[in-house]
């Protein structure tokens, strides 16, 4: 009896072991294809950590971590990575950050497989497995864009990507960040920026600067969509992308960063420039590469959004009724209901601190995640938000978790509300990766050889995106009709910025002081054809000159005020006016204070950020100003290419600039120039077979004549323009209104009109015949007066003939448009010979004036002993032609634009000829001084 009883409790023991190991296992597969199913497994706990997404410092991750504890204890549902919280290595940057989202990865795995339910577990069940977020800014120009600094290929700024107008560009850029950050294994990507500059002038145009495509909200729209596409097809869909700054902050007064901005603008203006761009996004259909995963709303506010000018809401990342106003808009609904994410901003944000404790004394963060939740975002992104009661950031994030799982199970609608958020989450991870297996999440080692190799599209990129700003493109060649000659000097000034990986990291300079003049010595110097030689070039800082402006001894290099004076060249690398940079006005001290440094030399000046901080007084001064938009070695590879004029630039401004008069709206309506095609859109029709038995094996069939179309009254005629294209040569945005002209013969003098919209640079209008006969139709699209005429007969039996005429062209006509802009041809530099002799005297052309000016001593002091009948004459006559035969080598050596010219093209014979005519000079003034004195007596005649 007892044994059975032995038996009996083994029996028990193994089955509930066998039941503890089976709980021990990590929910997944089954329930990892099933969010829902998923949902109803989590704890209230696993829910609310999925709505955060959160930040930690270093690079450790172990048990002493508060990382560590937010993951295996709290569930946080991901992590954003930033280089201002350190954590990125500054060597070997890329494998180690690989090793450290595997880390991050394999630990919420860990988690999920280790914990059971065992007393003591804060959780009390086992946890499921969810994989994390990974995300990153990186949207190029370098920081503070971009978070990792050196590895990942160099991609170029939002605002170069909207010069060069090239949607195909745009999609190549989103596939080079799609393939690197997705091999690293980061599957969130907070970007890009949709913000639309109506001006350049604001604050916060100046805190977005390039980091922006532009000022025309359908080219925004455009080019992010096509970027986005590049993201998610080269990451086979494992990136999400999150557009940032939504619902628009380009026409705020102020950088958000710092104070929560209010703009003067209701919902329906706000659906003229802000959200266009963003409706690019949302709009096209589920599983379009070109939609956007989720929205990041910024902490706006805006006055009269609902038409009363004297109503202003909150924020709008915690206005539930603003924002849920933009929300039910159509462009919005489906994707939502669709499973579009609602991200906020930073809640940690000094502007959030500022807005709700005005004071700084008593800031609670708990109330403003809650609002912040409530209004409508699905996660919270929380980057050093710190109630004052609060010793640091960590306590305050798990006291506001904490509160958040009180509330969900003491609240039926706030945890409703949870559900639906984390619904989604789980939704948007299931797309990216399907089943959570970890080894489905774990990035693979062998893609890191596909990282940091793509600079050729980032040149691409640069090539089309330069700009000449000034002068005007037809007064270039009268302007700077040559570049620069071998033997002209070129002085290079370049705002230096210092950036570091992180605080312990070295500092470096992604644009280096001789990054210019390296670039021209690599594709002109003496080993590339020797346009350019490196004793010409003088390469100097803006702090630098900064201090030589204020007469300071520090950091001023000695010649550089000598060189400034005998540059013919002088060239500037800007980026723009940032009061945490003190030398980053040299460009207008310069032109303000000593214009006279710069008188009669050639200007030139790249501007390597927002082309909008020289006023039109300023512009004036420069011999040209371009546009590089961009601070990558490839941007300053092509503007070394521009100034050589082996390229010319075929960019245009992405945002109006009214420094030069250059207006967007302007720019991009329709060529007033250009003929508007016109066709009659005619109805499909299917192919008649020739039956078989009619066919005869090998010989050649004659096509039938194609038939008229036949209308009849009643029918519908569709009219189609061919693409309008704007100023530029590119298709006017969407939305350009056309006019279409309908003349009924035998009804002179009436025209009916009708007015349409363009879609992808076409318009199309439906009419309905009202009767036989002949009829004239035309398009307009304002300033573009001329098209084709249609000329349509119907007769009462239903046969129709078409004819196309063309207006007559104008004296100057411009040449037909096509679909894309054809690539500017590069010019092929004219081969300029090796300089023929150096600029300065050699060696041995020093030596043959010593020998010169020793036999001029001696010839002058044998004119001055016999002629003049004394030894001292003579002594004085030789003394004063050396001396003036050293003042003309002195002339040689110091090298003014004349005499470096004739010396490259003469030698030694020039420099013979200079100091003859030296010693020439030299004796002259000792005959002039003899005259005054011994010369009032007469000759002494010797025998």
């Amino acid at each position: 009896m007892l044994g059975f009883k032995s038996i009996g409790r083994s029996v028990i023991t193994i089955f509930l072991l066998f039941a503890l190991l089976l709980n021990a296992i990590p929910t997944q597969a089954a329930d990892a294809g099933d969010p829902q199913a998923l949902l109803e497994l989590m704890s209230p706990e696993e829910k609310v950590g999925q709505l955060f997404l959160v930040t930690f410092d270093g690079t450790v991750i172990d048990e002493e971590t508060q990382i560590y504890d937010l993951i295996t204890n709290y569930h946080v549902g991901g992590v954003v990575l930033r280089v201002d919280n350190n954590n990125f290595a500054s060597e070997d940057t890329i494998a180690k950050t690989l090793t450290l989202v595997a880390s991050l990865q394999n630990l919420a795995w860990e988690t999920a497989s280790s914990k059971s339910n065992i007393v003591g577990v804060r959780d009390q069940g086992t946890p499921n497995y969810i994989p994390l977020w990974i995300g990153m800014q990186q949207i190029g120009n370098g920081f503070p864009g971009d978070q990792i600094l050196t590895g990942l290929t160099p991609l170029p700024s939002h605002m170069s990507i909207g010069a060069s107008w090239n949607l195909d560009l745009a999609n190549q850029v989103g596939q080079v960040l799609g393939t690197e950050l997705s091999s690293l294994g980061i599957n969130l990507f907070l970007g890009p920026n949709l913000d639309v500059v109506e001006t350049g002038s604001s604050e916060a145009a100046d805190s977005l600067g390039v980091n922006t495509f532009g000022g025309d909200p359908f080219w925004v729209g455009e080019m992010g969509k096509s970027l986005i596409s590049g993201i998610h097809t080269a990451s086979d869909d494992r990136l999400m992308v999150v557009a940032q700054n939504f619902p628009g902050t380009g026409n705020s007064d102020r950088s958000p960063e710092f104070e929560v901005a209010t703009v003067r603008k209701s919902l329906d203006q706000l659906k003229q420039i802000e959200l266009p761009p963003y409706f690019s996004v949302t709009t096209p259909a589920y599983g379009d590469p070109g939609r956007v995963d989720g929205l990041m709303v910024s902490h706006i506010r805006y006055q009269g959004f609902q038409g009363n000018i004297r109503e202003t809401t909150r924020p709008i990342s915690f206005d539930s009724t603003a924002f849920q106003e933009i929300m039910s808009l159509p462009e919005f609904q489906a994707w939502r209901d669709e499973g579009g994410l609602i991200i906020s901003d930073n809640l940690g944000s000094e502007s959030l601190r500022r807005f709700f404790d005005p004071n700084g004394t008593n800031f609670d963060a708990l109330p403003v995640a809650r609002n912040a939740f409530l209004a409508g975002n699905d996660v919270l992104y929380v980057n050093n938000l710190r109630s004052s009661t609060d010793p640091d950031p960590y306590t305050t994030l798990v006291s506001i978790i904490d509160f958040f799982v009180q509330k969900y199970r003491e609240d039926s609608a706030f945890a409703q509300r949870v559900d639906a958020s984390v619904l989604r989450v789980l939704k948007a991870k299931e797309k990216i990766y399907g089943e959570f297996d970890v080894q489905n999440v774990l990035p693979l080692l062998d893609n890191l050889s596909e990282i940091g190799t793509s600079e050729d599209v980032t040149f691409d990129v640069a090539q089309e995106a330069v700009t000449m700003i000034s002068p005007p493109a037809q007064e270039f060649d009268t302007i700077l009709p040559s570049p620069p000659a071998w033997y002209e000097d070129i002085v290079i000034f370049t705002d230096v910025r210092t950036v570091s990986q992180c605080d312990t990291c070295p500092p470096y300079n992604p644009v280096a002081t001789k990054s210019m003049a390296n670039a021209l010595l690599n594709l002109y110097g003496p080993q590339a054809g020797g346009q350019i030689l490196e004793q010409n070039l003088f390469s100097y800082t803006f702090s630098q000159l900064i201090n030589v402006l204020d007469n300071t001894e520090v950091d001023a290099p000695e010649f550089l005020l000598e060189n400034l004076q005998a540059a013919d060249w002088v060239i500037f690398n800007t980026i723009d006016l940032n009061p945490d940079e003190p030398g980053s006005n040299a460009l207008q001290r310069l032109l303000v204070d000593r214009p006279d440094l710069l008188s009669g030399k050639k200007v030139v000046v790249f501007s390597m950020g927002p082309p909008i901080y020289l006023d039109s007084t300023n512009i004036t001064k420069l011999t040209a100003y371009y546009a590089l938009y961009s601070r990558s070695p490839a941007f300053l590879d092509v503007a070394a290419r521009v100034l050589m004029q082996e390229m010319v630039p075929s960019g245009a401004l992405p945002i109006s600039l009214n420094a030069v008069g250059y207006d967007l709206i302007t720019v991009t309506s329709p060529d007033p120039e250009q003929v508007i095609d016109l066709e009659l859109v005619l109805p499909e029709e299917t192919p008649t077979e020739v039956p078989a038995q009619t066919q005869t094996p090998g010989a050649t069939q004659t096509p039938a004549p194609t038939p008229l179309p036949s209308f009849n009254v009643g029918d519908t005629l569709t009219i189609r323009t061919g693409r309008i294209y704007d100023h530029n040569r590119n298709i006017v945005p969407d939305g350009t209104v056309v006019r279409f002209n309908f003349q009924i013969s035998g009804e002179p003098g009436i025209t009916q009109q009708f007015q349409t919209t363009t879609a992808g640079g076409v318009a199309y209008f439906n009419y309905r015949i009202q009767a036989a006969g002949g009829l004239e139709i035309s398009a307009t699209s304002e300033p573009a007066m001329r098209s084709e005429t249609l000329q349509i007969n119907i007769s009462p039996e239903g046969i129709t003939s078409i004819l196309s005429i063309s207006p007559t062209p104008l004296a100057s006509p411009t040449p037909t448009a096509s679909t894309t802009p054809e690539p500017t041809a590069t010019q092929s530099p004219t081969p300029i010979p090796e300089p023929k002799h150096n600029k300065f005297p050699t060696l041995g052309e020093w030596a043959m004036g010593i020998i010169v000016m020793g036999l001029g001593f001696i010839f002058t002091y044998l004119i001055g002993f016999y002629w003049w009948g004394s030894a001292r004459w003579g002594l004085r006559s030789a003394l004063c032609a050396l001396i003036g035969g050293l003042m003309a080598y002195t002339l040689l050596n110091l090298g003014t634009s004349g005499t470096k010219y004739w010396m490259v093209e003469s030698g030694t014979v020039f420099v013979v000829e200079v100091i003859v005519v030296g010693l020439l000079f030299g004796w002259i003034g000792a005959l002039i001084w003899w005259m005054r004195t011994a010369g009032r007596y007469p000759l002494k005649k010797r025998g």
